[in-house]
């Protein structure tokens, strides 16, 4: 009877883990978006007197409700996956390019272009990257042939 009274108390909390990932998985898009509109928000040229205070608000009203749901989303158990400077790891990033990099080494993380999340150890989502690759020096002093 305990056993069974356990087994059904862990598929329940099982259950709820993978509804609360379904949920997370639902609601990246809109933090993906939240960092979009933060990120323009910044660009923004004010015309005319006020319009830079204005665009400031507007921007301080975003950045709090992102703030807020951003909080909600990590104390429900989402991580980041910390991309930049990574080894690229298949598991945790989708690679979509490749720059020469002299500074960063082949095979590292060089840019993250869209943030990858996990929930409960799972992968929600890989971030997705571009990876180093190896610069190729041309130090080659190639003298022309000579005709003899």
């Amino acid at each position: 009877m305990r056993i069974t009274k356990k087994r059904v108390a862990k598929e329940r909390q099982q259950t709820a883990i993978c509804a609360k990932q379904e949920l997370i998985a639902k609601l990246l898009p809109i933090l993906d978006n939240f960092e979009l509109a933060l990120s323009h928000a910044d660009n923004i040229k004010p015309n005319g007197q006020g319009a830079s205070n204005d665009i400031k608000a507007i921007r301080s009203g975003i950045e709090m409700i992102y703030q807020q749901f951003r909080n909600v989303l990590f104390a429900e158990g989402l991580e980041e996956i910390n991309a930049i400077g990574q080894v690229f790891d298949p598991f945790y990033h989708e690679a979509v390019g490749q720059e020469m990099s002299a500074e960063v080494p082949e095979g590292h993380v060089i840019r993250q272009v869209r943030k990858g999340y996990k929930f409960a150890g799972k992968i929600l989502r890989p971030a997705v990257v571009v990876v180093a690759a190896k610069a190729t020096t041309s130090n080659c002093e190639c003298s022309p042939e000579r005709a003899t």
